[in-house]
């Protein structure tokens, strides 16, 4: 029989959790945790200790879509969202998903926002003046007709914290929120989302790797372990120096602490890959235009950008999703005229969804098709399990990609593409939702590559100290054009 619960709070009491019936692996082991309401809570932790899937019990979206609570259960003001059904439950708890994409329903902007109030039982007559406030209090008036496959990771953001705005529930949980968002538009969102606390008396939970962003309006942060357990409470400004051995020893970034030693490349500027006069963009709006590049054998490439400026766009190009104007010449070849069955071992991509390019039902397999393009046999089997020990998801080989975590999802996609011989690598936000552990494996993974096998590699982040302790050559994407930064 569960204790009497008085209402107000989030309460995790003895709460167990595994995704599979079948599986023994419990993502959720027996957490003990109380939230108070009226506050901003941050919950940081190890990439895969489970805090994601915690927050979705939170949420009351598990185990009602998947999974299964062998113990315990999770309140939220005193009720189990999981027996209410989503309309009982949107004023108690609003979620902001890790992925955007997996959020929205409609095709424009404004049309999910009319969906937002329509699922309220709003009358149609109100209904303009509360998106254009919306709208307005989100600073993204002018995506209102926009499409949803035209918007950045960060723009989409946006939009999901309008449809909050528009819902307003008592509790906002949020995933990683900040991993498709610049550094100034982090800052304009905390500052947002301080002005809903603060106005409205909105409770926010949030979990984050990157928890600097947080600090102007938090008030503490809950360190998880393994099991989604409380490791260590009562995390907060006043006395954040004093956990910075905490944070280290379990792999999570801290603020201000570098990834590593900056290493500089003493290699010769061979251009692999020369971009001239490339134009693009999408529905009559250019984003890109007369935009000129090289990069070069060898390499480390970052480019970074304001949310919406187009590095996405420019990803898109390379790999011949969406069409341009001008000169892509890719080892001398116009890239246009490359065969797309030759590409992979040429030019290979990582998705800023790695979902997107899964094709195994195993993390085991999803290695395995890799790399039987070059190993058979027992040496097939010792390579996959090197690749996978590398990145830290052998231990999950015979799970679905699907199930893992968003960060350990990118892993696998990295090391899955790294087994191809390609000579261009280009990686969306290749550490987005990684721990500084989990980080430094997936860059160091490719690092090696391109030191031992002259990779060229080009990524985007948001994570400047990302860019600067990694990249030979740091290109800023601005007014449509590539600048270089500087050599760092």
């Amino acid at each position: 029989m569960h204790s009497t619960i008085e209402p107000g709070g989030i309460r995790c009491e003895g709460l167990t959790f595994r995704y599979m019936e079948t599986s023994k692996y419990k993502v959720v082991d027996h957490t003990e945790l109380a939230i108070p309401e009226g506050r901003v809570t941050i919950l940081t932790g190890p990439s895969g200790c489970g805090k994601s899937t915690l927050l979705y019990l939170m949420a009351g979206i598990y185990p009602q879509n998947a999974g299964v609570v062998d113990e315990g259960r999770v309140t939220v003001n005193g009720k189990e969202l999981g027996s209410l059904y989503p309309h009982e439950r949107a004023p108690v708890v609003g979620m902001m998903f890790q992925n955007p994409d997996l959020q929205f329903c409609m095709d424009t902007v404004e049309n999910e926002l009319a969906f937002c109030l329509e699922n309220k039982g709003d009358e149609p007559a109100g209904m303009r003046k509360k998106i254009g406030e919306a709208l307005d209090f989100c600073g993204i008036r002018h995506l209102a007709e926009r499409s949803f496959h035209t918007l950045s990771g960060g723009e989409k953001q946006k939009v999901m914290l309008a449809c909050a705005v528009l819902i307003r529930p008592q509790w906002l949980l949020l995933d990683e929120p900040f991993a498709n968002i610049d550094p100034d538009s982090a800052r304009g969102l905390v500052e947002k989302l301080g002005q809903l606390h603060r106005e409205r008396g909105m409770s926010i939970v949030a979990v984050d790797h990157q928890f600097a962003p947080w600090l102007p309006i938090m008030d503490e942060a809950i360190l998880l372990e393994e099991g989604a357990r409380a490791a260590i409470r009562g995390i907060m400004r006043e006395n954040l120096a004093e956990h910075e051995a905490d944070f280290c020893e379990r792999g999570i970034a801290f603020p201000g602490r570098p990834y590593r030693e900056k290493q500089k490349a003493n290699r010769p500027d061979i251009p692999v890959l020369k971009l001239r006069g490339v134009c693009a963009g999408y529905g009559g709006e250019s984003i890109l235009h007369d935009l000129d590049a090289d990069f070069y054998r060898g390499k480390v490439h970052a480019i970074t950008g304001a949310s919406g400026s187009g590095k996405s766009t420019l990803f898109s190009i390379l790999c011949r999703v969406i069409p341009y104007k001008g000169s892509i010449r890719l080892e001398d070849r116009e890239l246009k005229a490359i065969r797309r069955k030759t590409m992979a071992h040429r030019l290979g991509f990582v998705f800023q969804n790695p979902q997107d390019q899964f094709v195994a039902q195993s993390v085991y397999e999803e290695m395995a098709v890799s790399l039987r393009q070059t190993y058979q046999g027992e040496e097939l089997e010792q390579k996959i399990k090197e690749y996978l020990q590398e990145v830290g998801l052998w231990r999950y080989r015979r799970m679905s990609p699907f199930m893992l975590s968003q960060g350990q999802q990118r892993r696998l996609a990295v090391a899955a593409l790294l087994a191809y011989d390609c000579s261009v690598l280009v990686c969306d936000e290749p550490t987005y939702a990684q721990d500084a552990r989990s980080l430094q494996a997936v860059m160091e993974l490719l690092m090696k590559r391109v030191e031992e096998n002259g990779l060229t590699l080009i990524f985007s982040t948001h994570d400047r100290q990302l860019a600067a302790d990694y990249a030979d050559i740091w290109y800023v994407l601005e007014d449509g054009k590539l600048k270089r930064r500087m050599d760092v």
